[in-house]
């Protein structure tokens, strides 16, 4: 597992470096998911990961909305730093409502 991908002291090529099962998007990265000026960023950066056989997961505090795109995009999980919600529970919190 990469942590922390896509920041400043991991770049995205390292990709071409090395063959991690999982990345965790840096929370300064995924704090682009409801960026009204990059809608597509961070939907197509998880399936160019993806399209290279990554799993991806996504850190950082994140609102009801942030957690439902990505959800929606397919995302293994979620940390906030002190817990991590699968993708299970994503899809059934967003069933309930509850995220």
């Amino acid at each position: 597992m990469i942590y922390g991908f896509a920041s400043k002291n991991c770049p995205v090529m390292r990709l071409t470096e090395i063959c991690p099962d999982i990345v965790m998007i840096a929370p300064e990265v995924t704090a682009y998911t409801d960026d009204r000026n990059k809608p597509s960023l961070i939907p197509s950066f998880v399936q160019f990961m993806k399209s290279v056989g990554v799993e991806v997961m996504a850190e950082g505090k994140l609102d009801k909305e942030q957690k439902r795109t990505l959800g929606r995009i397919g995302v293994l999980g979620i940390c906030d730093g002190v817990s991590v919600m699968t993708a299970e529970e994503i899809e059934e919190s967003l069933e309930r409502e509850e995220i």
